[in-house]
């Protein structure tokens, strides 16, 4: 009966120690996918200020001309 326990034991701890892996991956995973949103937001904005910045420039060579 004390084998049995012990077994069960050990099982235990090593589905514990799976889903503890498998927790930090998902963590780590949702991490990066939150990062790689905020960059793409970041690119985006840089973006939109580099087309911005195109058209002032376009618009103030027509002025010089």
């Amino acid at each position: 009966d004390l084998h049995r326990v012990d077994r069960r034991q050990r099982q235990m701890c090593i589905r514990d120690s799976i889903a503890s892996v498998l927790t930090q991956k998902v963590n780590i995973i949702t991490n990066l996918e939150i990062r790689v949103a905020t960059l793409v937001r970041t690119v985006t904005e840089l973006q939109a200020k580099v087309g911005e910045l195109e058209v002032d420039d376009a618009e103030s060579r027509k002025e010089e001309v």
